[in-house]
């Protein structure tokens, strides 16, 4: 890349921004240096935007939007339908497939499950492995989404 670069320098001299001939971009100059982005950063095909909160409402039911990649849960208000193999009232969250291979995916719920802590979430999805199930004290679980020519899933990493 042809050029000198340019950039803009500190009170100092020392350059607060500079974008150099061979494409290098450096943006601040002290370790204490914070940058902000308003909306969203899309890196490679990765995309990086704030947390979102989300009701889930009253019913049985709900899908979760991952429009982000942080899901902040109210679940306070959930209800559920007796599951047997659960031995409890559950909650039936539908998780959309996920849209590029590496895409991460965090569930964070933010108090309570149900009324009293009576109500499990019951993930509803294209999973690798068991349905998983959030319950009262489970304050965060992540997924990566896995997508070849032959298998697309969400698995589970913590």
């Amino acid at each position: 890349m042809a050029g000198a670069g340019f950039g803009a320098t500190d009170t100092d001299g020392t350059w607060g921004f500079r974008a150099t001939p061979d494409g290098k971009v450096i943006l601040g100059n002290t370790s204490d240096d914070v940058i902000q982005v308003t909306g969203s950063v899309d890196i490679k095909g990765y995309q990086v935007v704030a947390p979102t909160a989300q009701d889930l409402g009253a019913g049985t039911t709900s899908t979760l939007s991952i429009d982000t990649s942080i899901s902040y849960l109210d679940a306070g208000s959930i209800t559920g339908v007796f599951e047997p193999s659960l031995g409890m009232d559950a909650h039936t969250m539908t998780v959309p497939d996920g849209d590029i291979h590496g895409q991460k995916l965090i569930i964070i719920v933010e108090d309570s499950y149900g009324a009293a802590d009576d109500v499990l979430i019951q993930l509803s999805g294209n999973f690798q492995g068991s349905t998983p199930v959030l319950s009262a004290g489970t304050q965060a679980i992540e997924f990566v989404w896995i997508s070849t020519a032959a298998n697309s899933k969400w698995y589970q990493i913590s």
